[in-house]
């Protein structure tokens, strides 16, 4: 996958010490996500980094609207601070949110299809079906960039993977992927498809999907969740049990995240920080609260609706260990938190209980902040880039910041306090360039110190170029020839991606400057576990 950790020797992250909560009731701030007035259920499946959950509400009727919450700094209880307008029909519901405020989900229309729909930071409605003629079709995650992942179906009702880039709609092959779950800052897509009889979980940068691996005995599998590291977070069944587990590469084999003591567990939201969240089974002898109804219905999607029983509670795992959310924070009567479906970076959770016998929408705050860690990747190959292309790296961090400073060759080149960060440097010389990050969140600082590459100017015909330097490349891949034209891959073609590899392959560094040394951060921090990114509900 062309995707790399960025700075420290290429390949490290910052050094995190990532240490468990202890399971006490201040571990998280409760909150309700209240319905709209007049509704009765409500439910929350994604958050950002300032704050805003998107989800529905609900009627008596199940006719369900989508909407948008703003997390109150203090308080247990809110309601929609926004309402998204349908494309004419009666329903919509929205599963993801980016940081500028952009919403995906479905809405219908007049004639009462499900359209997959853009709600802009305004609150506008686009129909996505604009750009195909699939009568159905469900967008489930949106990034920064604005790119937009999901599925459509086709005339005979066969799904298709919905992905959108750069505004471009993509032509996946309906033989590997059908559904596109996630998509994160760098443009790599997750998602599900069927092979023979088997459900298979699939990873991509291009149209071309590698199916993640599976474990003996689990042989269907289901991902939900993709971080800026390349890692997923899914789901293996068998016939009668299912396990959530975490992919740390598409070649290596997934590690369990264990149950709460019942036979299943699904993954639903992970962050950057090695947090999990989503529903797992009690043990079928754990005590179980009176007011919950078993087999009681539960979240429904554009085409199934999954059934929860009394025994269902909702996950956090961070650092090795899966945590009951319900014994981290105090409920109110006859509340159970049954499913987490999205974490952020900053360790805020939404999800869906049951109260009452309804549904309702809840989101966890922690009740105290970690200490600040930071994580930061780059998009491109190596951490190598052509001459006159854009340096371009995401920065994230576990808490809010209030100051970033980047600064290249002893040169401040940008200052801001977002988070995540696209850092995007320009008009560097060839050579090694020093990277210098300092992030300020209260009284507590971060200075982060790495480097990048660029790479001397191509020659004027890549080409010919790409086809010398194959030919004296040791690397197998290097072997194959490229085609001359090709689709976008997101930020280089095809033939410029086969470009870099070659020329970082066979390239000594420039004027026998020796790689500067890993820098490690100052001072090492540790980091409380922090929650999952953008989650896509799944049907």
């Amino acid at each position: 996958m062309n995707r790399c950790l960025l700075f420290l020797a290429l390949a490290a992250a910052l050094p995190l010490a990532s240490t468990p909560l202890a399971a006490q009731s201040s571990t998280f701030r409760f909150v309700e996500l209240a319905p709209l007035a007049g509704d009765v259920s409500s439910a929350a499946f994604s958050v950002n980094h300032n704050g805003q959950v998107a989800g529905y509400s609900a009627n008596a009727d199940g006719r369900r609207t989508a909407v948008i919450w703003t997390i109150p700094a203090s308080g247990s209880s809110t309601t929609p601070s926004c309402t998204l307008p349908h494309l004419g029909g009666g329903f919509s519901e929205a599963y993801s949110i980016n940081d500028h405020g952009d919403v995906v989900g479905l809405a219908a229309t007049a004639t009462g299809e499900p359209h997959a729909c853009l709600w802009n930071r305004h609150g506008v409605a686009a129909d996505l079906h604009t750009l195909f003629t699939s009568p159905h079709a469900v967008a489930l995650a949106v990034n920064n960039v604005q790119d937009i992942v999901g599925y459509r179906l086709g005339p005979n009702f066969q799904p298709q993977a919905l992905v959108i880039r750069n505004g471009i709609l993509e032509n996946w092959p309906t033989t590997s992927m059908q559904r596109a779950t996630a998509i994160d800052q760098l443009r790599n897509v997750v998602g599900n498809g069927q092979n023979s009889s088997l459900n298979l979980a699939y990873s991509a940068r291009s149209t071309r999907a590698a199916t993640l691996p599976t474990l003996t005995g689990f042989p269907n599998a289901e991902v939900a969740a993709i971080n800026l590291l390349g890692e997923k977070a899914g789901t293996l069944t068998s016939e009668d049990a299912s396990q959530a587990v975490l992919w740390k590469g598409d070649r290596i084999a997934p590690t369990s995240l264990g149950t709460l003591g019942g036979k299943f567990s699904r993954s639903m939201g992970m962050n950057q920080f090695y947090s999990i969240v989503g529903t797992a089974q009690l043990s079928d002898n754990a005590q179980v609260a009176a007011n919950i109804t078993t087999n009681s219905t539960g979240i429904t999607t554009a085409t199934q609706p999954p059934v929860f029983n009394d025994l269902d509670r909702a996950f956090w795992w961070n650092a090795g260990r899966m945590f009951n959310l319900n014994i981290l924070t105090t409920l109110p009567a006859q509340w159970t938190l049954q499913a987490a479906t999205a974490v952020n970076d900053f360790n805020d959770i939404v999800g869906y209980a049951t109260a009452s016998g309804n549904i309702r929408g809840f989101a966890l705050i922690p009740s105290r902040k970690p200490s600040l860690a930071l994580r930061a990747y780059a998009s491109r190959i190596g951490a190598s880039y052509p001459h006159g292309v854009p340096a371009e790296f995401w920065l994230c961090a576990n808490i809010k910041p209030t100051d970033i400073r980047v600064v290249v060759d002893d040169v401040e080149v940008s200052r801001h306090s977002s988070i995540p960060y696209p850092i995007s440097i320009t008009g560097m010389s060839p050579g090694y360039h020093t990277l210098v990050i300092r992030v300020t969140a209260g009284t507590s600082e971060v200075k982060w110190t790495g480097n990048f590459t660029v790479l001397e100017p191509p020659p004027s015909n890549i080409a010919s170029s790409l086809t010398l330097l194959q030919s004296t490349s040791q690397k197998t891949e290097s072997a194959k020839s490229p085609a001359t034209t090709g689709t976008s891959t997101g930020f280089l073609s095809r033939m410029e991606t086969w470009y870099l590899q070659a020329l970082s392959l066979s390239r000594p560094p420039a004027s026998g400057v020796p790689m500067p040394p890993p820098a490690a951060a100052e001072p090492e921090t540790t980091a409380l576990p922090p929650p999952s990114p953008d989650s896509a509900l799944q049907p």
